[in-house]
């Protein structure tokens, strides 16, 4: 990091809940956001609300010196516990709990978009050097205010609910740097406790599934443009490759295949994550079908778990996360319609061997890991803005606020 001044720096507001809002509030933040980080969520957002401000070489206490502008407090924690009427939900924790509670009408953001609209440095450029966590509707639809003070700002977001990826069809090209158009795509969080444990096998036998895959056939596209290929089908379709390669006699290990009977409620009676974990790291192959969204935790797990991933859409690519040090392509198999998981051991444990170089930086726990690398995008993404506002003639107004405007529906227009 010796040259990271080089390359931009952020600041992190001195702000906490308890500046914005009342003692029972703050408190039920500190209970949820501990117990968050004991369990499995998807949404890294709980990690950012405070991970920034440890990466001392790349923040500055001087303001006037700031590439990017954060504010350390997870949104989605405040609508949590704010909207709950026992003061948050702290017990039992799961992503599924967290979906089906979280208020996508949040106006209890409102004190929170006022305070940093307040702020001479958001006004100073209407707040396109402030970055936020938005994988959640709430953080554009809460009212008028926090669509003010969000609208032209860069977002993180593990989903790809658009028409375009978030950093352009050529992405995972890290010979010419994708251009920033305000989107940070970021690995879903998986818990260092549960998925930091693989290591390299030597040979097929130390891991004995061949492929596995757990999930549901109940999935629909949500595209707005809609998906190549049906999720539903695709699933169908793996899910009887893999019986029929169960039956083979040819078959160097065994496939196992655990279908949900629903989207989330299924998965949690079905399997929990230590088992997941437990299965991914004794495989070969993970494969990821295409869900609701192209991206899914599923990639992110089996690369944790040394278990190379399957991918059925080279498209994917480009809406993964860290394109400028990151080549995805490199790490996945790309489906053809063949058994690919019929590689020759020793090509296997070549792609097990770049998988187990790259982990680290998708990994929310590895010091050099996926926040040290989201805040590295973050910055390339505020100078090149910086670079756009230093060119543009007087008065003239800014590409990044134009791209930055979301649609009515709350997408992102095709750029």
């Amino acid at each position: 990091m010796a040259n990271m001044r080089d390359s931009g720096q952020m600041y992190v507001y001195d702000v906490s809940v308890r500046t914005l809002y009342s003692a029972d509030v703050a408190a039920a933040y500190d209970r949820l956001l501990a117990a968050t980080d004991a369990g499995d969520s998807n949404f890294p957002d709980f990690v950012f609300a405070t991970a920034f401000s440890r990466l001392h070489a790349l923040v500055t206490p001087e303001p006037a010196s700031a590439t990017v502008f954060w504010v350390p407090i997870w949104l989605a924690g405040i609508c949590l516990v704010h909207n709950a009427s026992n003061g948050g939900y702290t017990e039992g924790w799961s992503w599924a709990k967290h979906i089906k509670d979280l208020p996508f009408w949040c106006p209890a953001l409102h004190p929170l978009a006022a305070w940093v609209t307040e702020q001479s440095w958001w006004q100073r450029h209407q707040g396109a050097d402030h970055a936020w966590f938005w994988a959640h509707g709430f953080v554009r639809s809460s009212d008028r205010l926090m669509r003010t003070a969000t609208e032209h700002g860069l977002h993180l977001t593990i989903e790809d609910r658009y028409s375009r990826p978030a950093h352009g069809v050529a992405a995972f090209n890290r010979t010419h740097p994708p251009r920033c158009n305000g989107r940070i795509a970021v690995p879903y969080y998986a818990s260092p406790r549960i998925w930091t444990k693989a290591t390299i096998g030597d040979s097929f036998a130390d891991r004995p599934v061949v492929a596995a895959w757990a999930g549901s056939t109940q999935v629909k596209c949500h595209l707005p443009r809609g998906c190549a290929l049906s999720p539903r089908a695709a699933r169908e379709q793996l899910l009887e490759r893999m019986r029929t390669a169960n039956r083979s006699a040819a078959a160097s290990g065994r496939f196992v295949a655990i279908n949900f009977g629903s989207h989330t409620a299924g998965m949690e009676r079905s399997i929990s994550g230590e088992g997941l974990a437990a299965l991914y790291t004794t495989s070969r192959y993970c494969p990821v079908p295409p869900g609701d969204t192209r991206t899914s935790k599923r990639f992110f797990c089996a690369i944790l778990s040394l278990c190379v991933p399957i991918v059925y859409d080279r498209a994917l690519f480009a809406f993964l996360p860290f394109p400028s040090s990151v080549d995805w392509s490199e790490l996945a198999v790309l489906d053809t319609g063949t058994a690919v998981w019929d590689e020759p051991e020793a090509v296997w444990r070549r792609r097990v061997g770049r998988l187990a170089a790259a982990r680290e930086r998708i990994s929310y726990a590895a010091p050099e890991g996926a926040v040290l690398e989201t805040a590295r995008e973050l910055l390339r993404c505020g100078l090149e803005r910086q670079a756009q506002r230093a060119s543009r003639p007087p008065g003239g107004r800014s590409d990044h606020r134009r791209e930055a405007r979301p649609t009515r529906a709350g997408v992102l227009p095709e750029l």
